[in-house]
């Protein structure tokens, strides 16, 4: 049986999960959306790291990359093989972001 009582709080309830909804959206946005600018600047400073070239001539090789300037890429069949690997798991991890979440330029990324 629903009482008066009851039903007030049942319809503040409600109003108050209404007003919740859009906030809680957001942060699933801001959630995904960080956690994919999180992967690509890992995959970035990864891909920096294992090709100095790359890192000397955008004059990146500076501060924890100044050591680059010294170095050429490994450009071995293991190295090839390791970076297959690699790439896999880039794909996974961007598989753990819902892409319905994303807006702006983080869904155009």
């Amino acid at each position: 049986m629903l009482d008066r009582r009851r039903f007030l709080l049942a319809t503040a309830a409600g109003g108050a999960l209404t007003q919740l909804a859009p906030a809680l959206a957001w942060a699933d946005d801001a959630s995904a959306q960080a956690r994919l600018n999180g992967l690509l600047e890992e995959f970035v400073q990864a891909d920096l790291f294992r090709s100095p070239e790359e890192a000397t001539s955008l004059g990146l090789d500076t501060g924890s990359l100044a050591g680059q300037r010294a170095r050429l890429r490994n450009a071995s069949l293991a190295q090839i093989a390791r970076d297959k690997a690699e790439t896999i798991d880039r794909l996974r991890g961007l598989k753990t972001v819902d892409r319905a979440q994303l807006t702006g330029m983080a869904a155009v990324n």
